[in-house]
C-alpha cells in the first residue's frame, strides 16, 4: 500500500476542522439524509460522510459500515482523496498500488470499488469526504458523478450553516448577557437612590446581584479604618428562610483578616473564591452554611480610591463555576457599591 505524504497545508487544514466543532458530535438528520441519497443515486451498499483530523477518519454519517465510527487515517481511501481538488474513482482496489494491500482491501469481501469527492469549507480547506464504496468493482457513470459532487457540496453547506449557527448561538447570549448586566446596573442604581440611608441601599444593592446570578445568600462588611474587625451593614439577605441559620451566624461573627471569606478577600485585596466550603478549615460558620445548603461562596473587595472600603460575599447551593461572565458582573457591582460608598452618609 502506498501511503501518500500529508499536504502542504495540512497545518491550516486542521485548525479549519477545528473551527468547524463537527469532530465527535451527535448524528444529525442533515448529514445521514445526505448519505442516503448517495447510496441511492449510486447504489452502493456503503455510503458515508467523514472528517479527517490528524490520526483518523471518523464518520459523521455512514451506511452499511456495521456501527464503526472511525478507522485509522494511514486505511482510508478518503486520505488520498483530501490530498487532490477532484472526485477520486477507484473501479477495482485490488488493482491500484495505492490500495491493493489496504487491510480493508485485501482478502475476499474487501473494498473493491471507491468514489470519493472532498468537502470542502468556505476557506478552502479540504476536510473531509461523501464517499460511497462496494464489494465489487465497478465504475460510475459520468451523471452519477456529478450527482455524488452536488451532494458533497450540500455537505459542506450544512457545515457552514453548523458553524454559522454556532455563532449566532454566541452572539445571542453575549447579548443575553449584556442586557442583564444592563438590567443590573439600573436596579442598583434605582437601589442606591431611593433607599433611605447608605445601609439600607447597600444591603439591598448586594441583596440584587445575589438574585441577579441566582445565589442564596449575601452580606456585606465595612473595613475599619486603622486594624480592627469588619462591620456588618445591614441585614445579611438569603434567597428563602432555609438560610436563616447562616443569616444568624453571619450576624454573629466577628471577622478579622485572619478569619472567614470576607477577611481572605480584605486581607488579600482581591477577589477570593471558595469553590467548596469543605474545602476551608477556617471557616467559622461552617456548621450554619451546611445546615443552610450552601456549598460555596465567593468575596470580593470595594475600592474607594484604591483603598478597600468594604467586602461583600455571596454564597451559592452549588459548586460555584467561574467563569468571565460572573467576573463581569462582580465587578459591576463592586463599582456600583463604591460609588455608593464614595457619596459618603445621607442627611434627612
Amino acid at each position: 500500500m502506498i501511503v501518500p505524504g500529508l499536504s502542504l497545508d495540512e497545518e491550516a487544514r486542521l485548525a479549519a476542522l477545528e473551527a468547524c466543532a463537527i469532530l465527535d458530535t451527535l448524528p444529525e438528520t442533515a448529514f445521514e439524509d445526505l448519505v442516503e441519497l448517495a447510496h441511492r443515486v449510486c447504489g452502493t451498499p456503503l455510503a458515508a460522510v467523514s472528517f479527517l483530523d490528524a490520526e483518523r477518519q471518523w464518520f459523521k454519517a455512514a451506511r452499511g459500515f456495521g456501527g464503526m465510527s472511525e478507522m485509522p487515517r494511514v486505511h482510508a481511501f478518503c486520505h488520498v482523496t483530501i490530498q487532490g481538488t477532484e472526485t477520486l474513482v477507484v473501479p477495482d482496489a485490488t488493482d491500484d498500488p495505492r490500495f491493493r494491500d489496504n487491510p480493508f482491501v485485501a482478502g475476499t469481501g474487501g473494498i473493491r470499488f471507491y468514489a470519493g469527492v472532498p468537502v470542502v469549507t468556505e476557506e478552502g480547506a479540504r476536510v473531509g469526504t461523501l464517499c460511497v464504496l462496494d464489494h465489487a468493482p465497478r465504475t460510475l457513470d459520468a451523471a452519477r458523478v456529478g450527482m455524488l459532487e452536488m451532494l458533497a457540496r450540500q455537505v459542506s453547506v450544512q457545515l457552514t450553516l453548523r458553524r454559522t449557527q454556532a455563532e449566532l448561538r454566541g452572539a445571542l447570549a453575549v447579548g443575553e448577557d449584556a442586557t442583564r448586566r444592563l438590567a443590573l446596573l439600573v436596579a442598583l442604581r434605582q437601589c442606591a437612590a431611593e433607599a433611605p440611608d447608605e445601609e439600607t441601599a447597600l444591603a439591598g444593592m448586594v441583596a440584587r446581584v445575589a438574585e441577579a446570578v441566582g445565589m442564596q445568600a449575601a452580606g456585606i462588611w465595612r473595613v475599619p479604618p486603622v486594624g480592627g474587625s469588619l462591620v456588618p451593614v445591614g441585614a445579611y439577605w438569603t434567597a428563602s428562610a432555609l438560610g436563616a441559620p447562616f443569616a444568624e451566624a453571619s450576624r454573629e461573627t466577628v471577622f478579622t483578616r485572619e478569619l472567614g471569606l470576607p477577611g481572605a478577600a480584605w486581607r488579600a485585596g482581591t477577589t477570593v473564591w471558595l469553590g467548596d466550603l469543605i474545602d476551608e478549615p477556617s471557616l467559622p460558620r461552617m456548621t450554619a452554611a451546611l445546615a443552610s445548603g450552601l456549598v460555596s461562596g465567593v468575596a470580593v473587595p470595594v475600592r474607594v480610591r484604591g483603598a478597600v472600603v468594604a467586602v461583600f460575599e455571596l454564597f451559592a447551593a452549588v459548586r460555584l463555576e467561574r467563569d468571565e461572565e460572573l467576573e463581569r458582573i462582580l465587578a459591576l457591582a463592586s463599582g456600583e457599591l463604591a460609588a455608593c460608598l464614595a457619596a459618603g452618609p445621607r442627611v434627612g
